[in-house]
């Protein structure tokens, strides 16, 4: 772990592997810890409804009083906190607008659980817009906007991860603060439904938000050889077309990949997604699935500063886009 990381505020904001629901949530956890990071996002809903989605959250503070090395972060000034007392901050984040519903008085609640970050849609068509796998793009709803009002009246970032190019385009036309793609890679580098485009990494920028970058191998390159230096490829598109302020981390660690998963579980993991229709075999490929050799899980997140430092990248930049990015976005969005 090189001095730059150690002394880094790391925010990985995109974790579906932290489900309180599962057993091994504390093994989980520990890995996030090891792999020095200072705070992460759990995924905390996805197609839930409001109900489940309470209990979940019910579940991950039973989680969080009995270690007393976890925080909620809150404010940004909590990030500071959690750096300095040497705890896991979370950052409660959804990968979809469904938990919400219709009745937007609900993020209040959501608001005061910890709730700080949503995602609008999750590949699929909801009461916002499209998700990234609908191909007719549909674009916002009118009750999007009002989703967008709303998070931005209470203080709770637009993320724009999984959802249709001219839903996200509307998108950033709508907010009033900076909105983020929390975990997505460049098309231009290796194309994909689920990476967002130079035209989607200017206007980002120009709305003060960042990109971030995903560390799943199937979203980074076709090459048979992958690793993490093939993931910095991605974050050199993204500076040279907008600059390294609008570059952070969504490495989206996942309880159905290897080495967490079986072959045989991560089977029944794909088939159940595909036949759902949650996931297009368009986008997601065939088991194995895992993350990228030097990301194989999130202890081993440090790997990506040397990665940096390999390519060249100056230690502000290095910083600014391991953490200190995240916190300029949160810091104009949240109240």
């Amino acid at each position: 772990m090189n001095e730059i990381y150690r002394n880094s505020v790391v925010i990985d904001l995109v974790a579906p592997i932290l489900d309180p629901t599962r057993d091994k949530i504390d093994q989980y956890l520990d890995l996030y810890v090891r792999g020095g990071i200072t705070a992460v996002g759990p995924t905390v809903a996805i197609d839930h409804d409001f109900d489940e989605t309470l209990r979940i959250f019910t579940k991950w503070y039973e989680v969080i009083h009995r270690r007393k090395d976890l925080m909620v972060i809150r404010r940004v000034e909590d990030f500071d906190t959690a750096k300095k007392e040497g705890k896991l901050g979370l950052v409660m984040h959804f990968q979809n607008s469904v938990p919400i519903g219709l009745d937007l008085n609900r993020l209040a609640i959501l608001h005061a659980l910890g709730l700080r970050v949503v995602q609008l849609t999750y590949n699929r068509r909801n009461f916002v817009g499209d998700g990234c796998t609908v191909p007719e793009d549909g674009g916002l709803t009118d009750f999007g906007r009002k989703m967008i009002a709303a998070l931005n009246d209470h203080g709770i970032v637009v993320d724009m991860s999984h959802t249709s190019i001219r839903t996200t385009m509307e998108a950033m036309e709508s907010t009033q603060k900076p909105p983020i793609f929390s975990h997505n890679n460049v098309n231009e580098i290796h194309p994909s439904l689920r990476a967002v485009n130079r035209e989607q990494i200017r206007a980002v920028a120009a709305k003060r938000g960042v990109v971030g970058l995903v560390g799943c191998e199937y979203f980074i390159t076709s090459e048979p050889e992958k690793s993490i230096d093939d993931l910095v490829r991605h974050a050199d598109f993204i500076a040279e077309e907008v600059g390294t302020d609008h570059i952070s981390l969504g490495i989206d660690h996942y309880w159905g990949h290897a080495p967490h998963a079986s072959i045989e579980d991560q089977w029944t993991m794909y088939n159940y997604q595909i036949d759902t229709g949650t996931w297009d075999p368009s986008t997601w490929p065939k088991p194995p699935l895992k993350h990228v050799d030097g990301l194989e899980t999130p202890s081993t997140t440090f790997n990506l500063a040397d990665a940096f430092v390999r390519r060249g990248y100056k230690e502000e930049d290095i910083r600014k886009i391991l953490g200190g990015n995240l916190i300029r976005v949160f810091s104009e969005n949240w109240v």
